[in-house]
């Protein structure tokens, strides 16, 4: 048996036993109940997700995009804040943005 469907039985396995139905329909890992499962799991294992699953992905994404860039909006304040002093005006080249410290 090649890798491969070693990796495709794994994933099936997983998908199997490892994972719950969310309240839309959605297939979610037991270990992270908030992540849902991509769809490139479901194509790598050889199974159709089911219908709520792309959706619930994109949402997912959408969320977790929206988390970082708001996480990293503070550690870049913080880093501005840090390299220039309080009070200064920063200026983001390429956006022309201006920030204050």
């Amino acid at each position: 048996m090649d890798w491969r469907k070693k990796e495709q039985e794994r994933l099936k396995a997983n998908l199997a036993n490892e994972t719950f139905v969310g309240t839309k329909g959605e297939l979610r890992w037991k270990s992270n109940p908030k992540s849902v499962i991509p769809l490139d799991v479901f194509r790598d294992a050889g199974v159709t997700p089911p219908a709520a699953q792309a959706e619930c992905s994109e949402e997912h994404i959408t969320s977790v995009l929206a988390d970082y860039r708001a996480s990293q909006a503070v550690l870049e304040a913080f880093e501005r804040r840090a390299a220039f002093g309080p009070g200064a005006i920063t200026v983001d080249v390429i956006t022309g943005k201006t920030y204050k410290t």
